[in-house]
């Protein structure tokens, strides 16, 4: 009997008992179907998806086609695509939560999912996963995106990409290759990360972040992995700006970089990053706090990107790789390398991914409820 498999049903469970509006749609009719794979040797992952257009049914069917990935929930969106949630609260940092993608990160805290899957305009599956401390691939420059363009709240034409999110790097991976055609996840097998490989990093002192660390100082607690590379600096001054963080990726990238790192947060601790608000000039400066940086612009120059959570609260590791398949499987590989040197506290593992799993800790279970009705 395999754990993963029983643990599923206290996620359904998780999500019955949910009142929380990131939950839009619940899947009660998986019930049955959770109790069969309990005997399964096959592993298996529950899915929410945003609740969004952009993502086609196409997709969520080739996700879910093997059933290794099995649809839950819709997840809340933020309200008209949002960088923030109002409606939600973020649970580790007590913060009105990060949009757009909010809904997806919170059903992976509460213990209802395993993976979320969001859209992606200026940093919207990003910049959640960092607030959070999950992990994120947002796969915009290997062919992920939806099919229509859209207008950003600060007005930039931009077709959103595709991404995903868990408290595990390797579930985003894996659903990447269902998605992906069997010839585009072959192509992985020939990318090696070799000493050519061109790295961007934060030049010293170009950012201080929201609580007074030098960006640069923070890189550098990676840099012996990243010994056997070619090593650059680049300026990042007034990359809290979409328009001048774009500029600052496109000169990154024709200088010969393949990825860029950056570590960037808070997010939205100290300062919201929010478009709609900081279209306010008294909203202005408390959004240069929000602690985004290229996350925000990642998806408009067809990046494919990756966070990594690290010990820090909201503070993620960002890489971005220039567009295309084997850019893509290099920042893939680069990131699985580099989450090794991070490890969040204990206590965020014990109380967000081991809690909500534990039946002890509930008084009797969702599905008994009823008994008490008959």
């Amino acid at each position: 009997m395999n754990n993963l498999n029983l643990d599923l049903k206290k996620k359904f469970n998780n999500a019955l008992a949910s009142s929380s509006k990131a939950v839009v749609y619940h899947n009660s009719g998986l019930k049955k179907r959770l109790s069969e794979l309990a005997e399964s040797r096959q592993e298996h992952y529950l899915l929410g998806i945003k609740n969004t257009s952009q993502i086609s049914k196409k997709l969520v069917d080739k996700l879910t086609e093997d059933q290794t990935f099995l649809l839950h929930t819709i997840d809340k969106m933020a309200r008209g695509g949002r960088a923030v949630d109002p409606e939600l609260i973020n649970p580790l940092t007590l913060r009105v939560m990060t949009g757009s993608s909010s809904g997806g990160c919170l059903n992976i805290l509460r213990g209802i999912n395993d993976l979320a899957v969001g859209t992606d305009g200026g940093g919207s599956v990003l910049a959640p996963a960092a607030s959070v401390s999950l992990s994120s691939l947002m796969a915009k420059g290997m062919g992920l995106q939806a099919t229509n363009k859209r207008i950003s709240t600060d007005n930039l034409e931009f077709r959103p990409g595709i991404g995903f999110i868990s408290h595990d790097f390797k579930l985003c991976t894996l659903a990447l290759k269902k998605i992906l055609a069997p010839e585009q996840w072959a192509l992985s097998k020939d990318v090696e990360l070799n000493k050519d490989l061109t790295i961007a990093l934060p030049e010293v002192k170009s950012v201080l972040l929201p609580q007074g660390e030098d960006m640069a100082a923070v890189t550098a607690e990676i840099e012996a992995e990243l010994s056997d590379f070619n090593l650059n600096r680049i300026n990042l001054k007034g990359s809290e700006d979409r328009k001048q963080a774009i500029q600052i990726i496109e000169k990154a990238f024709e200088q010969g970089n393949e990825i860029i790192i950056t570590a960037e947060g808070p997010v939205d601790y100290y300062g919201y990053g929010d478009s709609v608000a900081g279209s306010f000039k008294i909203a202005e400066a408390a959004q240069k706090k929000s602690g985004k940086y290229l996350m925000r612009a990642a998806n408009l120059v067809n990046a494919t990107a990756v966070t990594i959570p690290t010990d820090r609260l909201g503070l993620a590791i960002v890489l971005l790789a220039r567009p295309g398949i084997k850019n893509g499987f290099k920042v893939i590989k680069l990131a699985e390398r580099l989450q090794k040197c991070y490890k969040r506290p204990e206590l965020f593992a014990r109380y967000f991914l081991k809690n909500y799993a534990e039946k002890e800790n509930d008084f009797l279970g969702a599905d008994n409820f009823d008994q008490y009705f008959e």
